[in-house]
Parts: C-alpha cells; structure tokens; sequence
C-alpha cells in the first residue's frame, strides 16, 4: 500500500489498519458470491486477501490472496471462480495473483 503511519503502534485510524479492514470487508464480500459451500469453506479457512491494488492502464485491478501452502494446488484449480467473486465484489475485472501465506 505504501501509505504510513507517524505513530509507533498501529491505531485504528493508521492508513494500514483502515486498508487491512478494508481487504477483510472485500474478502468477505466476495466469499459470499461463491456457490459452492466447499469452495467457499477451503477459502474462508485457508486464504486471505492480502492487497488490492488497482493497474490503471488495464482498467483492473489485481487481488493478491494468500493461501496455505498446502491448499495452494486446490486453491489454484478455484482461481476462476475466485476471480468471478472478487470482481462481483468489486464490480470491476479482478485478476487473482496467489501466493504461499508467509
């Protein structure tokens, strides 16, 4: 995001703690637009949306999602229903970028 705070500790208002909120609202939004009580349960449980950053010159915006490494595969054989919920979410084209959970 690359937005930061002046304060030592994060607080509720800090550009970070707001994004992080954010990121949970759309995360939650999208998981709803999923059909399949599997799929929805695999990503409620093992993936996060970790960043939203928007790429102008392609009228999109790119969604990274973190997931566990041991759903990685499964999760990877979804990422087109993925990117249909986070663009319902959203409203606009969403390309899903996976990445192992630190």
């Amino acid at each position: 995001m690359g937005v930061s705070c002046a304060n030592p500790k994060p607080c509720r208002t800090c550009p970070e703690v707001l994004f992080k909120d954010l990121l949970q609202v759309v995360w939650e939004r999208a998981l709803r637009w999923l059909e399949l009580p599997t799929t929805r349960n695999l990503l409620s449980q093992q993936a996060r949306l970790i960043d939203l950053q928007e790429v102008p010159e392609a009228g999109t915006l790119v969604a990274v999602v973190a997931v566990d490494h041991h759903w990685l595969e499964l999760v990877r054989n979804r990422r087109q229903l993925l990117n249909h919920a986070l663009s319902d979410a959203l409203g606009q084209t969403v390309a899903v970028v996976l990445v192992v959970k630190p």
